[in-house]
């Protein structure tokens, strides 16, 4: 391999993890898609991953690479750097910065795989040139990243942009808010699992076989929330009359983000963000009603492919690179 450093960045799934390598001159070297196993050690989830780098190019060393950025699905603790609010993965407790020493044996970075994903987007994608946004990525759950003035805000504890647990509605049943404490009351209504449930409830009532969905999809119960923005873009009614609820809830936050911090874009990523153009016209509007606060609205760019470059990018920036003109 050349004598240009190298920077790893990995974006940690539930069912796949993406990895990739870049050059200190902000060159893509290498990106590759693995399949996640969450029941693995991270001693060894992460082992297979260097294993499997070096296999797809046997040129690149261990000894190339100067730092590793690593986004997680969930809370990271900037502190003790252990892993929260996870189901997908049973690390709990551990001090994942000491546990991978002897795996990477250089500087490790750990982050919310979101937040990573906003600095991947500030790099190459929807928010370049942005230096004060916040990022919201709308999957099986909820959450947002937030730039401002050029920095990450992760909050006292690394919580910060935890907004599935907005309140964006007037009334709330915070006893059983706070017993589920799996999903936020905002992303019960407008993540991808939300909606799709929306439309299993909404096809309970409603023919199915009347909506264009049911020329992709034979059984309702097979319905993603892909399949209802996909429809609801070409004009389907039923479509439109499901997202009409979880596209409120998501005008009443982004204005609340809006109102508090200010920031001159919000990009929206994410899985349902993939099949946005549908709704991103319509919460813009929205949020111009609620809010006289102006901001911008955009959909991501870089898809699934954000976390890691934003990742390896952030281990560069650490790691004192000049990186104005990457």
């Amino acid at each position: 391999m050349s004598t240009d450093s190298l920077f790893l960045g990995i974006d940690v799934g539930g069912t796949k993890t993406q990895i990739c390598l870049i050059s200190s001159r902000g060159s893509v070297v290498l990106e590759k898609k693995l399949t996640s196993f969450p029941n693995k050690t991270p001693r060894d989830f992460f082992g297979d991953i260097v294993t499997c780098l070096f296999d797809s190019d046997a040129s690149i060393q261990l000894s190339d690479i100067a730092a590793v950025g690593i986004g997680l699905p969930g809370t990271v603790d900037p502190i003790t750097h252990t892993l929260s609010n996870s189901p997908a993965f049973n690390w709990l407790n551990i001090d994942l910065k000491a546990e991978l020493k002897s795996v990477f044996k250089v500087p490790l970075y750990l982050s919310n795989d979101v937040n990573f994903a906003a600095i991947g987007e500030q790099w190459k994608g929807a928010a370049a040139g942005i230096n004060d946004f916040v990022m919201i990525t709308i999957g099986t759950g909820i959450g947002a990243a937030i730039v401002i003035n050029n920095q990450l805000y992760q909050g006292f504890s690394g919580e910060a942009g935890e907004i599935g647990y907005f309140l964006t509605a007037g009334h709330v049943d915070l006893e059983n808010q706070i017993a589920s404490n799996e999903f936020g009351f905002f992303e019960s209504i407008s993540s991808g699992t939300a909606i799709r449930h929306q439309a299993l409830r909404f096809f309970e009532q409603h023919d199915f076989k009347q909506s264009a969905i049911s020329l992709v999809v034979q059984n309702h119960l097979d319905i993603k929330a892909e399949h209802v923005l996909k429809a609801a873009g070409d004009g389907d009614s039923a479509a439109l009359a499901i997202l009409e609820k979880p596209l409120q809830h998501l005008s009443v936050a982004v204005s609340n983000i809006a109102s508090l911090l200010n920031p001159e874009l919000v990009v929206i990523g994410g899985g349902v963000a993939e099949s946005g153009e549908v709704f991103i016209a319509k919460v813009q509007s929205e949020v111009n009603k609620m809010t006289p606060i102006s901001t911008t609205l955009k959909l991501a760019m870089l898809g699934n492919k954000a976390g890691a470059l934003g990742a390896a990018h952030y281990a560069m920036q650490k790691s004192g690179i000049d990186i104005s003109w990457c």
